[in-house]
């Protein structure tokens, strides 16, 4: 069996909601047999009252992928705050003979165009880093989920599966100045060394190998 349905497994017996926090790819269907892989795309949706970015489709999966809402796991490990926030999709698949978990937060807008050819996630405040704590918060849970799986089935080489960090976004719209509450991190901009940007527009179709190369494999 391989690890992706192992993980699923797992999930299924051990974690709350998870039934509702899967999506709709790869071999999964809703009575969890496997299916044969049609090249369906995975719907990525964003429902916000003022999202531009509304829906991605995700096209090119391995035919054994698992895509998870970790927004909809029913397991909180602090009392509230961002770091209860999560990232929109979680998709665990393989691309190029290597395991990846790549972690997606569809965002409408961003302040600020990543510089060319690095696309990594611009910082300026700390208001700005809270916002991305959906992704690293996720990547928490990630690693919670690993040891569970670990625990129950002896796969030992979830250790070797790639975390990819990724915001697609629609446009970039002008950086308000800095209010008075909002303290700059070191007073400068940074880059957020972990977690890429890619542009995309809405209902716009995109290769799972694009994704990849922002990345550097190809």
């Amino acid at each position: 069996m391989s690890w992706v349905r192992e993980f699923s497994n797992v999930l299924a017996h051990n974690v709350t909601h998870y039934v509702e926090s899967r999506s709709h790819a790869g071999y999964y269907c809703k009575e969890d047999k496997p299916i044969k892989c049609d090249a369906r795309p995975l719907v990525m949706a964003e429902d916000g009252p003022d999202a531009t970015l509304t829906k991605v489709y995700l096209t090119g999966l391995a035919c054994e992928t698992l895509v998870l809402k970790p927004d909809n796991f029913g397991i909180k490990f602090f009392k509230g705050g961002s770091w209860n926030r999560a990232c929109d999709y979680l998709v665990l698949t393989e691309f190029g003979g290597e395991k990846y978990a790549l972690f997606l937060e569809l965002k409408s807008s961003l302040n600020d165009r990543p510089e060319s050819g690095d696309h990594l996630l611009i910082i300026e405040s700390n208001a700005d880093k809270k916002k991305m704590q959906q992704l690293e918060s996720s990547c928490g849970l990630f690693e919670f989920l690993k040891l569970l799986v670990s625990k129950e089935c002896a796969i030992n080489d979830l250790k070797n599966v790639r975390v990819c960090k990724l915001v697609l976004y629609d446009s970039i719209k002008p950086r308000p100045p800095l209010q008075s509450s909002v303290r700059p991190i070191s007073g400068k901009r940074i880059k957020a060394e972990d977690i890429k940007t890619l542009e995309v527009h809405d209902a716009e179709t995109l290769d799972i190998a694009k994704i990849m190369k922002v990345f550097g494999v190809n």
